[in-house]
């Protein structure tokens, strides 16, 4: 821990007890938030959103997955940067304090800022907050400059005061020490807002997903036993191509599906004096199947021609 002759190129870290104590805990989010990722790649029915005919619903449920993946990759990322920051040294606050004090004189000189400036360390939120600490032997300031300055002063001392140097670098733990813990509780501040977010984000995308499916999950299911239904195509459609004869117009007619799925059924027409009987596969562009059951008694809809 002991710095060489002076500060020339100095570097020190310190590994604080709160600093210890975050990364366990970030490590146990990250596991959580990984597991989670786990489950939505593979508890989430992707495919049941090319089932869905309804644009709307279509596009919630793609918004949906984007969310819940997005919040819960974010939470992942910053958990990661918890785990792989290495802590301030010295010569991070050195620089923080050069950054504050350019900010000063900036300020000062600008004629439109109505903010008062006191001091440097004012500027700068992680040195403000270490500035109120209290227990150095050198100099009663957490200026890292100061410290800085003092470290070297402690090194150039005749070698009849042993007790200089120790004195300095104790400060400079300290000044260390206290600006890990105010920095890893900044950033696992950061990461628990994220996680807050993402615990309310990530469900309500979850039920949106599933509200937006549901209906392409009913419709998806097989046609297991054969059932009446009604056939009504959509404008334009060219009867002919569908094995139903040249003469056919009909706007509809009955059938029985026989197969396929509740949305796409196979299905079988009933022949009448112009069209044909023929067998095909009713998609969203052909038309819409409506099983017999779920129509009215009167519907002269589906009424063979």
């Amino acid at each position: 821990m002991s710095p060489p002759e002076g500060y020339h190129n100095e570097h020190w870290s310190i590994e604080s007890r709160a600093g210890t104590s975050i990364r366990d805990a970030t490590k146990w989010l990250l596991a959580a938030f990984a597991a989670l990722f786990v489950i939505l790649a593979g508890g989430l029915q992707f495919s049941s959103v090319t089932r869905i005919d309804d644009p709307v619903r279509d596009a919630v449920a793609v918004v949906c997955i984007a969310v819940a993946f997005t919040a819960t990759i974010a939470v992942i990322f910053s958990a990661a940067r918890v785990l792989t920051d290495l802590g301030l040294t010295l010569d991070d606050l050195l620089a923080r304090e050069i950054d504050a004090k350019i900010l000063q004189a900036n300020l000062s000189q600008d004629p439109h800022s109505h903010r008062l400036v006191g001091e440097a360390l004012e500027l700068d939120d992680l040195l403000l907050r270490i500035n109120g600490n209290r227990g150095l032997t050198r100099a009663q300031s957490m200026s890292p400059t100061r410290l800085r300055d003092a470290l070297t002063e402690a090194a150039q001392v005749p070698c009849g005061l042993p007790e200089v140097r120790p004195a300095a670098e104790s400060d400079v733990r300290l000044l260390l020490d206290a600006a890990n813990r105010v920095h890893y509780s900044q950033i696992f501040t950061h990461l628990l807002r994220g996680v807050r977010v993402a615990s309310i984000v990530v469900p309500l995308a979850i039920l949106g997903f599933a509200w937006a499916t549901s209906s392409a999950a009913d419709l998806s299911a097989d046609v297991t036993a054969p059932f009446d239904t009604g056939v009504t195509f959509t404008a334009g459609t060219d009867h002919s191509r569908l094995g139903l004869g040249p003469t056919c117009s009909a706007a509809s007619l009955r059938a029985v599906a026989i197969g396929g799925t509740l949305a796409r059924p196979l299905v079988v027409t009933r022949a009448t004096s112009r069209c044909a009987p023929a067998t095909f596969v009713v998609t969203p562009e052909l038309g819409i199947s409506i099983p017999e059951a779920a129509q009215r008694p009167d519907d002269a809809g589906l009424r063979g021609h």
